[in-house]
């Protein structure tokens, strides 16, 4: 399983929605993100920093491979709650430090 953070932003209706009804949308998504054999690590609401004035949902997802995660983010897309959505793999630091170690013993190192 890989990490992903995830950030989108909910439509004008889709926030209306849970301010009429709040809920722990983190609980709304698990079956969508089951659906893709994915698992939610942690849901968070973000102050946008994106040029759009309020606030996004976001967080940190777990699916077994990329193709997994665009087909989660795109079907949430295209459910139209959201008018925004984007999906980054993020690499644990174990991870960053095995690509780190990998450049160093390549004949080529960037040139430093």
């Amino acid at each position: 399983m890989s990490f992903y953070f995830y950030r989108g932003g909910y439509t004008p209706e889709a926030w209306g929605k849970l301010i009429e009804h709040p809920q722990d949308v983190s609980e709304a998504l698990k079956p969508s993100i089951e659906r893709f054999r994915g698992k939610v690590v942690s849901c968070f609401i973000l102050f946008a920093t994106n040029g759009v004035s309020g606030a996004q949902p976001g967080g940190f997802l777990e699916f077994p491979d990329n193709a997994s995660a665009l087909a989660w983010i795109v079907s949430l897309q295209a459910s139209g709650i959201l008018r925004e959505a984007e999906i980054t793999p993020a690499l644990t630091t174990q991870e960053g430090l095995e690509a780190l170690q990998r450049i160093g013993s390549s004949d080529n190192a960037g040139g430093w």
